[in-house]
């Protein structure tokens, strides 16, 4: 499923919350809204869920209209054939697992093979030997893999997923990410993520839209935005980004301690050395700005040093685009 939208903005209280925002999330890729709390991207993946109503603009599911200000058509949720997978999982705890993931059939009277559909859900996301406990009897990534299996027993065209990994701990983040990118490609679905956390979107995205106050700051594949990012919010918000002065900035594995030939030198000022087991994470301070290095050996705090960097690892952010 393609989901198009067109010149789409939304208000609350009168204050702009999306900006005029045309996108387009192409069938099959996993798409990831990046962001800030507050930007506007859990806003807009609810638009395109119907769970909001924009203001202006259009949205279309491939060919389909879903919404149209002009034209007055609101296609409500349940005829938009999402499947949503929410940001606390929104289980019902009196249902078993098995009743859970079956309750959007009986909520559309999809009575017929519903076992056998349930069943086969279940086991796609590993969990039918749990069909007859309760959410509070699984794990923290038991129940994702529930909400997950619910989101899909409809056999939606597309998913879309709410921070799903928020509520996890770190180690069980880490292994949920797997699990839930290589689910999506082996399904063949078109995915949309909404995440403050630049690690999840980098491990998991075909394509990115960062998002800052309510527009679309750059939208490409992660290797693409890190290397070589549009704007100073974009360089910023994805990977640590030392800049050289407002418009000029070096990602830290592009510097060398150790001289480089045709390399251009820096003079910094050591703050601070953090061991990380492979590696020491080097604070620096370079005039009025703050540089992230790493090195092989630990640096004492006030003594200066010189950075060497080669001009094409140097990133210019074009002047406007701010």
């Amino acid at each position: 499923m393609n989901i198009y939208l067109k010149a789409v903005t939304k208000e609350f209280n009168h204050q702009v919350v999306i900006k005029s925002t045309t996108l387009e999330i192409q069938s099959g890729r996993f798409t990831t809204l990046l962001g800030p709390s507050g930007c506007g991207k859990t806003t807009l993946l609810r638009l395109i869920a119907g769970l909001e109503t924009a203001d202006q603009g259009e949205i279309y599911f491939d060919r389909q209209c879903m919404y149209s200000a002009s034209r007055h058509i609101n296609v409500p949720p349940e005829r938009r054939g999402l499947g949503f997978v929410f940001q606390d999982f929104a289980l019902w705890p009196h249902l078993t697992v098995f009743e859970n993931v079956a309750f959007g059939l009986r909520a559309r009277h999809c009575r017929q093979q519903l076992r056998e559909q349930v069943l086969q859900v279940l086991q796609a996301v590993r969990l039918e030997d749990c069909a007859r406990r309760y959410p509070q009897q699984l794990s923290g990534g038991q129940q994702q893999r529930v909400a997950f299996a619910r989101a899909l027993v409809t056999q939606p065209a597309c998913v879309l997923f709410d921070e799903p990994f928020s509520a996890l701990d770190a180690r069980l983040r880490e292994s949920m990410r797997l699990e839930l990118k290589a689910m999506v490609s082996r399904l063949g679905i078109t995915a949309v993520l909404v995440t403050h956390d630049q690690t999840e979107a980098m491990s998991m995205s075909d394509r990115i839209a960062v998002i800052s106050a309510g527009q679309i700051e750059q939208y490409d594949r992660p290797e693409v935005i890190y290397q070589a990012p549009l704007t100073p919010f974009s360089a910023r918000f994805v990977g640590l980004s030392n800049w050289i002065d407002d418009w000029h900035m070096f990602r830290p594995e592009n510097a060398s301690l150790r001289p480089l030939a045709e390399a251009r030198s820096f003079e910094v000022t050591i703050r601070s050395s953090q061991f990380l087991g492979s590696t020491y994470h080097i604070s620096t301070a370079f005039g009025r700005y703050n540089w992230s290095l790493f090195s092989d050996r630990r640096l004492a705090p006030g003594q200066t040093c010189s950075v060497y960097i080669k001009p094409q690892n140097i990133i210019r952010i074009e002047r406007g685009k701010e």
